[in-house]
């Protein structure tokens, strides 16, 4: 997907179902035409659809664009040990996302176990994690990436939707800009100090409103 038809892709998905005209109106563009072709390669590319319909803001009836892609979060019902990522992870054919505490965690198995990442080093980047309230990477050299805990000293993020959009499009854009993986696995525990619950509403909300170029499966299992 190109930047522009990037641009009128998102202008569908916030107005939609919507014609050509008034997407050309919206982003001022002299004429629909310039839409109206992007419009047409999206619709080849399986990202829209395009069938006619009455335009509630222009009060004609004409082609209306929908957005048909969206990208659904599978729930997995084996825990991350019944998966074995472990050869996946070491050739680099997933991701995993995980949360940031160096225990009897998800994190903790696959930095010493499997990536063999000395307790001390997990440990030291588990707490600047934590302290910064910012995802972090093992990138290049593993697909890891972890999230903050929701409680940490003293300060309790349960609940913030701004924090948790954050963290969640961190992870998306980790994914997109540099690690580029097709498969994305987020191994969450059910934890006191991190809002499970809130986490997986935001992302459910993210995948299903944002279009990925290299992101194509997402799947969320726990411990």
């Amino acid at each position: 997907m190109t930047p522009t038809q990037l641009i009128v892709y998102k202008n569908i998905l916030n107005n939609q179902p919507i014609c050509d005209k008034c997407i050309s109106n919206g982003l001022g563009y002299g004429h629909n035409q310039n839409a109206n072709g992007h419009c047409r390669d999206l619709r080849d590319l399986e990202y829209i659809s395009r069938i006619n319909g009455h335009c509630e803001r222009c009060n004609s009836t004409k082609l209306l664009n929908r957005i048909v892609k969206i990208m659904k979060i599978k729930k997995l019902r084996e825990t991350i040990n019944q998966l074995d990522l472990k050869n996946d992870l070491l050739e680099k054919k997933v991701h995993l996302v995980c949360i940031s505490v160096n225990a009897l965690t998800i994190y903790n198995v696959y930095t010493t176990a499997v990536f063999k990442i000395s307790t001390e080093y997990a440990e030291k980047h588990s707490k600047k994690v934590n302290i910064s309230n910012e995802v972090g990477s093992f990138y290049p050299k593993f697909n890891l990436t972890i999230i903050p805990l929701s409680i940490f000293g003293d300060r309790n993020d349960f609940g913030n939707k701004e924090i948790f959009k954050k963290h969640v499009l961190d992870c998306f854009e980790s994914n997109e800009k540099y690690i580029k993986c097709n498969k994305l696995i987020f191994g969450i525990e059910n934890r006191n100090d991190f809002d499970c619950n809130f986490f997986e509403e935001m992302l459910n909300q993210i995948s299903e409103n944002y279009n990925f170029e290299h992101t194509k499966e997402i799947s969320i299992c726990s411990y």
